[in-house]
């Protein structure tokens, strides 16, 4: 991965970013619960879910801003390593990302304030959620400057990014073909039965 990013660094002059894992870990803690505990949060999770797909839709219909313009011109590095295609996983879809810091962080400024500072400067303790971290390491500082990764995390922000229909269905299939299904595979085959086989 850190081949990766010095290449892109170097071929784009210091004007790339990578972002920051993020897993929701509530919802895979979601599918330990049972009964109709199991079933209540469901269904909020559920509603939640229509929320953010409501806004997701109305959000696509906005331009985008000129730093996000310009951020899009530098998101080429992050695409190397967070592109749902990748096989195996470099890093998280950026879909995933973008929902759960968005979660996270609903106002904009809020939003590229944590991108920005995780990126700088990655640790564990500033990562949202841990499972990317233990699955692939801690991606590397990128010492860009605070204007570009600013410009790059208002992209992200603003860009709406398509469900990581590939990515799942690598997931599982490999996960099947192991023999390693585990509770966020299962729910991964669940979003790409209801999300991707329409």
């Amino acid at each position: 991965m850190k081949k990766i990013v010095m290449t892109l660094l170097i071929s784009l002059g210091a004007s790339v970013l990578i972002f920051p894992p993020a897993f929701a870990e509530s919802e895979d803690e979601k599918e330990k619960h049972h009964g109709m505990g199991m079933h209540h949060k469901g269904m909020n999770h559920e509603m939640k879910h229509g929320a953010m797909e409501r806004n997701e839709e109305k959000h696509e219909k906005l331009p985008l801003s000129d730093t996000a313009k310009a951020g899009q011109t530098l998101f080429k590095v992050c695409d190397a390593c967070h592109n749902q295609s990748n096989n195996p996983m470099k890093a998280p879809p950026m879909f995933g990302v973008k929902k759960h810091y968005a979660n996270a962080y609903p106002n904009k400024q809020d939003f590229v304030a944590a991108i920005v500072s995780f990126v700088t400067a990655p640790t564990e303790e500033k990562a949202l959620l841990k499972r990317p971290i233990k699955m692939l390491g801690l991606m590397p500082a990128m010492p860009l400057g605070e204007e570009n990764l600013t410009k790059i995390a208002t992209y992200l922000y603003e860009q709406p990014f398509s469900r990581p229909c590939e990515h799942w269905k690598v997931m599982v299939e490999n996960a099947e073909k192991s023999g390693k299904m585990n509770d966020h595979l299962q729910q991964d085959k669940r979003k790409y039965e209801r999300f991707c086989t329409k």
